[in-house]
């Protein structure tokens, strides 16, 4: 407010004047206060929005690589259950592999066995007929009175005469002295007697 001293002259302007300039000066402090006060709220603000902006982009940029990181961790998943099933796969392959060989190896033991067997009765064989076999029975003479091949009645001159191969009686004309052979399936290296039947010769009729 103004003084209630009112002086006259210069004095009274000088103070007038000097009263305003006070005050002047006091509301000029007022509002450079006001208007500093006006500039911190604005730069706090500013910053408070550039925060926000970045909290925000921080978070987006999180959520970016979280989405980036799932997405890299389920194809390292995907690819590891390939490789799972491929391995399986092979697994499978193989088992079935070690199946077929095992049969092969059974087929083959099968085969030998049966090999062995063949072999052994072959050499059975073999032995069989290495080793003398047993001759024919050979006809009783009082049971024979004829040749058994042309039928001649035996007597004083017609004898009877065994053939060392099959056994039966001849005469002397069917089962000639001369008509000699070996027999070793029957033990016999050395020739001996046979019918003609047995050991037919060159131009003899064989009995039917």
């Amino acid at each position: 407010t103004i003084p209630n001293m009112i002086h006259l002259g210069s004095d009274a302007d000088e103070h007038v004047t000097s009263w305003y300039a006070q005050t002047f000066s006091n509301e000029l402090s007022e509002v450079k206060k006001s208007i500093k006060l006006a500039s911190n709220v604005s730069r706090l603000r500013r910053r408070s929005t550039g925060s926000m902006d970045e909290l925000a982009s921080a978070a987006a940029s999180d959520a970016d690589d979280l989405d980036s990181s799932v997405s890299s961790n389920i194809v390292k998943l995907e690819i590891a259950l390939l490789h799972a099933n491929q391995q399986a796969e092979t697994q499978a392959q193989e088992k079935e592999l070690l199946e077929a060989r095992l049969a092969s190896l059974d087929d083959l033991e099968e085969l030998r066995m049966k090999l062995s067997a063949f072999e052994i009765q072959a050499l059975l064989d073999e032995q069989d007929s290495a080793s003398p076999g047993r001759p024919p029975n050979w006809d009783k003479d009082e049971e024979h009175g004829y040749c058994f091949r042309c039928e001649s009645a035996f007597g004083l001159v017609n004898r009877r005469h065994h053939c060392r191969r099959c056994g039966h009686i001849f005469c002397s004309e069917c089962a000639p002295r001369s008509n000699l052979a070996p027999l070793p399936q029957y033990g016999f290296s050395a020739p001996v007697r046979q019918c003609l039947d047995c050991l037919p010769r060159p131009g003899s009729a064989r009995r039917e």
